[in-house]
C-alpha cells in the first residue's frame, strides 16, 4: 500500500496544525495550563479539534457566524 502526495500533505498539514494549537498560551496559566501566559489555550484535545479545522479550511468557504458550545476561556 503506498502513501500519496495528498496524503503526505495532510499529514504534514494536521501535525502542523496540532503544534499550534499546543503552542497556545492562556489568560490564567494556574487555571487553564499551556506554555506561556497572555494568548487563549484551546481545551480540546489537539488531536480532535486539528482535523476540524483542517476540513474546513480545505472546503474554503467564507463563514459568516459559527456556534461554539463549551468555550471555557474563549479558546476556540
Amino acid at each position: 500500500m503506498s502513501i500519496s502526495r495528498s496524503q503526505i500533505r495532510d499529514k504534514k498539514i494536521l501535525s502542523e496544525l496540532k503544534t499550534v494549537i499546543e503552542d497556545l498560551g492562556v489568560d490564567h496559566l494556574p487555571t487553564f495550563g499551556g506554555k506561556y501566559e497572555g494568548g487563549i489555550h484551546l481545551q480540546q484535545i489537539a488531536d480532535e479539534i486539528a482535523p476540524c479545522i483542517y476540513d474546513l479550511m480545505k472546503v474554503n468557504l467564507k463563514f459568516k457566524n459559527f456556534l461554539e458550545i463549551g468555550s471555557a476561556a474563549g479558546g476556540n
